[in-house]
């Protein structure tokens, strides 16, 4: 079957047809722009991801290795070890929380004389890691 159509109305079909494919090539490039876009977000957040990583275990190595002490501090009520730890701040935490008074910590000289378990009724003192100094 044959259809007749006007010159006029070829021509507008054809101007119609031209806009559409201008209009497609548009939308091309566009797409094509947001996608190497995305794909350069992408891979910052994959690099910085990376650097974050890197630092997030970098920070936990320097944690365990501030951790690592030499000493540990061993609190004594009445002479008796009552309980090990890594500071003497959490020594002294332990004892108050026990009944210390808050104040009155003093520490002992190196090489000065222990006073006798019946004279403090608590003690920090620092015990040596790693063998006998």
């Amino acid at each position: 079957m044959f259809r007749f159509i006007r010159t006029t109305t070829l021509a507008a079909l054809k101007a119609d047809l031209d806009v559409a494919r201008r209009e497609r090539d548009q939308a091309r490039t566009e797409a094509e722009m947001a996608t190497d876009s995305a794909i350069r977000a992408e891979n910052v957040a994959e690099q910085q991801l990376c650097q974050l990583s890197q630092a997030h275990a970098d920070r936990i190595q320097d944690a365990r290795d501030a951790a690592r002490a030499d000493r540990v501090y061993a609190l004594f009520h009445c002479g008796v070890l009552h309980s090990v730890h890594a500071t003497i701040d959490a020594a002294e935490a332990a004892a108050e929380a026990q009944g210390a008074p808050r104040s009155g910590w003093t520490t002992l000289r190196p090489g000065a004389a222990i006073p006798s378990a019946a004279d403090v009724a608590w003690r920090v003192q620092a015990l040596p890691l790693g063998g006998i100094e």
